[in-house]
């Protein structure tokens, strides 16, 4: 878990030191963003509080961590291999997903016509490339869009000294990794199992969909199992920062934790972080005249039962909705649903403004519905899981 974090503050910390170099007009330098990613990265593993450890136990809880400590050797060792089995199985699914995209089963269109060539250019411009963005003829690939991946996946070719196609679709299966072991006990694996079907399924592999989930199950696993604000607020700012879809994202799950947690000004510590830095991402492109997606907010609502009905046939992900009853299913059968309340609220509203956003669709609705739905619906699917994790413990 600590491993995790420390990747997602890191992630956070370098592209955001990438916008704000190109914002000043500063040429990036790839080594001296690596030492900063080295240092981010130590700082938070150090800091990442452990679920056993944090400082909100309750009364039962704290009995059963005291109750391990006084566990005898053999009970010790049978707990270790437990925990060395949940580790081979996430491990196991992160190799799957990496032969689905080493063997190309898995690659989505976006990282060769969208994500892709803006990382080849930042890389090579050495900042934000704001005339290739600006071009017309580049206009579909939305210049004021979120650019935490394109940073990222441009820092990594500095690095590398070019860029390669295969190292998104690598990061895929490493992010699954990852984002399994935020979940602690058997939710780890069951979220392993869920993303590496959902990632095959829906093509996700090199898009920004596997990052914008690792941030948000970073969020929602240090509200729910951590009590970390600090963490959660920079989770949401990477959301934030990788998608349209994680600005409201982060809505959700702040106002879900103000009314979970009935702590409002806690909550708004935590929207500081993703509200700063999607401000001066927006800021940036009104500035240099890019403003395209959050410019949609004002096109019409367009009510059709066919969309939605598109809309819940892509949720079947062609398995007669079999992800959707594995997360329930632990749910439902759960006796306290009191530490699973945070994820299943984030879970209903992400479901609502994914159906907001599908019907304020200007064109093509049941196209974009057909090639997006699959991979957009992981993260209410992902929060479920969350859910189901936090109730079965």
């Amino acid at each position: 878990m600590r491993v995790a974090y420390a990747f997602a503050v890191a992630v956070v910390c370098v592209t955001t030191a990438m916008f704000w170099a190109s914002a000043l007009g500063m040429h990036w330098n790839a080594w001296v963003l690596l030492i900063l990613a080295v240092l981010v990265a130590c700082f938070a593993w150090v800091r990442a509080p452990h679920p056993a450890l944090r400082a909100t136990l309750s009364r039962g809880e704290r009995e059963m961590y005291l109750s391990l400590l006084s566990l005898s050797l053999r009970e010790r060792v049978a707990e270790g291999r437990v925990r060395g089995a949940r580790l081979a199985t996430i491990v196991a699914f992160a190799l799957l997903t990496a032969y689905g995209v080493l063997t190309a089963r898995e690659t989505c269109a976006d990282l060769l016509y969208f994500w892709g060539p803006k990382a080849v250019r930042f890389a090579a411009a050495g900042g934000i490339d704001l005339a290739f963005l600006k071009a017309p003829e580049h206009f579909l690939m939305h210049p004021d869009y979120p650019p935490l991946v394109p940073l990222a996946y441009a820092w990594a070719a500095m690095l590398a000294g070019g860029f390669s196609y295969w190292g998104p679709l690598l990061l895929t299966a490493l992010l699954l990794g990852l984002t399994a072991l935020l979940v602690p006990g058997r939710g780890g694996v069951l979220m392993a199992a869920l993303l590496a079907f959902g990632y095959a399924q829906a093509l996700a592999a090199g898009a920004a969909d596997p990052m914008l989930i690792f941030f948000e199950v970073a969020a929602l696993s240090a509200l729910t199992f951590l009590d970390a604000p600090l963490l959660a607020s920079i989770a949401l700012a990477g959301a934030a920062m990788t998608k349209v879809e994680g600005a409201a994202f982060a809505v959700v799950a702040i106002v879900a934790y103000a009314i979970v947690s009935r702590r409002p000004l806690r909550a708004i510590g935590i929207a500081v972080t993703p509200a700063i830095l999607l401000g001066s991402s927006i800021a940036f492109a009104r500035m240099h005249g890019m403003i395209d997606s959050y410019a949609r907010g004002t096109t019409p609502l367009v009510w059709s039962p066919e969309a939605l009905g598109a809309i819940v046939r892509s949720a079947s992900y062609h398995a007669y909705y079999l992800p959707w009853l594995a997360v329930l299913l632990p749910i439902a059968l759960a006796k306290q649903l009191k530490r699973a309340a945070l994820p299943l609220l984030v879970a209903a509203g992400s479901l609502a403004y994914i159906v907001f956003f599908y019907m304020h669709a200007d064109a093509n609705l049941e196209f974009w519905i057909a090639v997006s739905a699959e991979r957009v619906l992981l993260t209410p699917l992902a929060a479920l899981a969350v859910a189901a994790a936090a109730a079965s413990e």
